[in-house]
């Protein structure tokens, strides 16, 4: 109540009381913006940087495979792989960091891999996953190339048994595009 001469001191008080819990929900609500918003940049940043490894492995050279473990042609380990590609020097592809490099045409281009530390991972066509390539005793050919982080997967480059990586990159005369390399994210 309010007399002559202003508020009681109950009065005062429990208005200060009110703006005091309103001002700290804001601060609270501002506080949880904030964490939102820097939960939401780390999980983009640990992400594969999924067209940009798509534009890497179209630019991958044509006539890519098939790779046999029983052959040669293609040397693969957790962090380097290299392979004929028809050029003058063997192509590669190579995880520095949180990068995936792969070299070829004279040139090297990057994706990101995400935020943990990835290997990579050698799928057969009998889907054995296995941590280098070539080997086993029976003749397996190369189906995939993961990119894992923990040995989830992260992204998953497939090769064809037999088109070349010009389809993929919708380069002409390749007939139907069946894609020697493709690109996928679980």
């Amino acid at each position: 109540m309010t007399s002559d001469q202003g508020f009681t001191l109950a009065e005062a008080l429990t208005a200060l009381l009110i703006v005091t819990l309103a001002m700290a929900g804001l601060a609270q609500g501002v506080h949880l913006i904030g964490l939102q918003a820097r939960s939401a940049e780390r999980a983009r940043a640990q992400r594969v940087d999924l067209s940009r490894l798509q534009r890497l492995v179209a630019t991958a050279p044509a006539d890519i495979g098939p790779f046999f473990s029983d052959g040669e042609g293609f040397i693969g380990d957790p962090r380097r792989a290299t392979f004929d590609c028809d050029q003058p020097q063997p192509c590669s592809v190579s995880l520095e960091g949180k990068q995936l490099w792969g070299g070829w045409n004279g040139r090297r281009a990057s994706a990101t891999t995400g935020g943990a530390q990835a290997q990579l991972r050698y799928i057969a066509d009998d889907g054995e996953v296995r941590r280098d390539w070539p080997g086993g005793a029976a003749a397996r050919r190369l189906a995939a190339v993961a990119i894992v982080s923990d040995e989830a997967p992260l992204a998953l480059i497939r090769l064809a048994p037999t088109t070349s990586g010009a389809c993929l990159a919708g380069r002409s005369g390749c007939g139907p595009r069946s894609g020697s390399l493709d690109v996928q994210v679980p």
